[in-house]
């Protein structure tokens, strides 16, 4: 079942109005795609515009630090980087002049009696004099101190006043002996 066709048109105005249909298409078409290429122009422009304002916003403060280090702080820097390096030069010399005192105390402990107890204990690491202070129980347990002080090879001439002799019990004595550093 087809229905009739009614054609009112001339074939002239016909032709007229398919090529006004494709001019007309082309024309929204080219808008269009000039429309997209002036905003798309615009956004790139502006995009280059706030790139390059901060570039040179980067630019300026890097400049401005390059300036502040090159003159404020330049004097400052080479001070600081001398001082550091005179702080590693002590360091260095303090490692180099470091003793052991762990080998050194446990040999001194395993001499003392059990009759005694220390409560002072100093060293010059200068002169390597050491003094001990404390209490023996009995006269006996000092002189097994002095003596195993003494017999040893790293502590060398032991001394203390005869005073620390007068006593037979609970007495208060001070040794001053020197240490032998291997």
């Amino acid at each position: 079942m087809n229905t009739p066709f009614l054609n009112l048109l001339p074939p002239e105005y016909r032709r007229r109005y398919s090529d006004l249909l494709l001019f007309l298409t082309i024309r929204r078409t080219v808008v269009s795609v000039a429309t997209f290429f002036v905003f798309a122009t615009v956004v790139v422009f502006a995009s280059l515009f706030l790139l390059n304002r901060t570039l040179a916003d980067q630019k300026a403060e890097t400049t401005g630090i390059q300036a502040r280090l090159a003159t404020s702080n330049g004097a400052t820097l080479d001070q600081e980087i001398r001082t550091f390096n005179a702080m590693l030069s002590r360091v260095n010399a303090m490692q180099s002049g470091y003793i052991s005192w762990t080998p050194i105390l446990r040999e001194l402990f395993l001499l003392i009696p059990p009759g005694v107890t220390l409560s002072n204990f100093e060293i010059d690491g200068k002169t390597k004099v050491a003094t001990i202070r404390g209490t023996a129980a009995l006269r006996d347990d000092l002189l097994v101190l002095q003596d195993a002080l003494s017999h040893s090879p790293r502590f060398t001439n032991p001394s203390s006043p005869i005073s620390n002799l007068l006593q037979r019990e609970n007495i208060l004595f001070e040794i001053r002996f020197s240490v032998t550093i291997p």
